[in-house]
């Protein structure tokens, strides 16, 4: 009886330590097709992020008389200057320069969130397919 014990115990072991050691191919390929899967919806991620990039920025310079009438208000504003008031050359600059300022912040916080969402997508995906 306890070699019928023994026996048991003996070839049980042996099944566990086999069948845990030996992942099957089918798995394994299973699991790359995975990987490959995360992978790509990861860069159609950050395309689609870049593709918004690129949208902000055309409907910023589609918007941009709007940002420049703004600046315009805002120059003669601080420099007292009447609405209805013609601007000398150097006045004129004035207000593009500004406008320019605004322009590039806006444009600057918008590349900012890019790159944001770009790395949260990117590092999402390097942690999925890490695990």
């Amino acid at each position: 009886m306890q070699i019928k014990n023994i026996t048991l115990i003996a070839s049980l072991f042996v099944v566990a330590i086999t069948g845990c050691s030996n992942i099957p191919q089918a798995a394994i390929d299973v699991n790359k097709q995975v990987s490959v899967g995360i992978n790509a919806l990861g860069e159609n991620g950050v395309e689609m992020v870049k593709a918004w990039e690129l949208s902000a920025y055309s409907m910023l310079d589609e918007k941009w008389s709007k940002v420049y009438a703004k600046a315009n208000e805002s120059y003669r504003s601080k420099k007292s200057i009447a609405q209805n008031a013609v601007l000398t050359a150097q006045q004129q600059e004035g207000v593009a320069g500004l406008s320019a300022l605004i322009r590039d912040e806006v444009r600057s916080k918008f590349n900012a969130k890019a790159n944001s969402m770009k790395s949260i997508i990117m590092s999402n995906t390097k942690n999925t397919v890490r695990r």
